[in-house]
């Protein structure tokens, strides 16, 4: 919901837990969408808190003003390090790591490899029964609304990565079976931002990224 505004952003992302007796993994992928079904009643399901990973594949033109263009795509793998406290309140920690290839669309067409180092990706928590995550961002200092899964349809609330409030609008709200059971999926009418619309599902994300 938050792409570089001079970059088309292609985006999918996977989440796998570590299977236990009671945690079974759990999949994504954006592109996938035949598995999609009227909601139904349902009982919420909260991001996970340890033992997952979410997997994203983005790829974007990199536009240098003509024969240096390229096309960059990059694999991140986003997962669990450990939990901090700031100013008394306790927050889950994220670090991202990618590899990435950079791809020049005119000839020579020269690629170039390299990998992201790691570094810390998220900062957050969680209010399970309001059904929010909530970021805390260094810079500021300040917590932020980052998903709310309590909405319905009409205006999507104003979040920390939600730059078209509040002209997004959710238009529908159904469901899409993952290999833990059924997660609510709302559905955006903001088709501008990318090839698909926008998306958000419960537990996972949005389709643009966990973050974005």
């Amino acid at each position: 919901m938050n792409p570089v505004p001079w970059q088309r952003t292609d985006f999918s992302v996977r989440l796998y837990t570590a299977p236990t007796p009671t945690t079974m993994k759990l999949f994504y992928a954006a592109s996938l969408v035949a598995l999609s079904m009227e909601a139904s009643s349902q009982s919420y399901i909260p991001f996970p808190e340890s033992d997952a990973t979410w997997l994203e594949n983005h790829g974007w033109l990199n536009y240098m003003g003509g024969v240096n263009d390229s096309y960059v795509t990059c694999t991140r793998e986003v997962g669990f390090g450990t939990d901090t406290v700031i100013g008394g309140t306790s927050y889950h920690r994220l670090y991202s790591t990618g590899f990435c290839v950079d791809q020049l669309i005119f000839p020579p067409l020269t690629a170039t490899n390299y990998w992201e180092p790691t570094s810390l990706f998220l900062t957050f928590r969680q209010d399970v029964p309001a059904r929010q995550v909530i970021l805390y961002d260094p810079y500021d200092g300040l917590e932020h609304l980052l998903y709310d899964f309590s909405i319905g349809l009409g205006t999507y609330p104003q979040t920390w990565n939600n730059v078209s409030w509040p002209t997004m609008q959710v238009i529908a709200i159904d469901s899409v079976q993952l290999a833990d059971g059924w997660h609510q999926r709302y559905n955006t009418d903001m088709p501008d931002l990318a090839p698909d619309s926008v998306r958000v599902i419960e537990g996972i994300g949005s389709n643009f990224g966990l973050k974005a």
